[in-house]
């Protein structure tokens, strides 16, 4: 939460606050983005 609040005072225009949120992000340009891949 705190990251989230931070982000929102520091006037950003996206929070990433978890390792899930992370790894979509990094992924969406790659061959398998991981939107696309079931969780196992």
């Amino acid at each position: 939460m705190r990251q989230v609040l931070e982000g929102i005072e520091q006037g950003k225009v996206e929070i990433l606050f978890d390792e899930v949120g992370r790894n979509v992000k990094a992924s969406l340009s790659s061959a398998s983005p991981a939107y696309l891949t079931p969780a196992h």
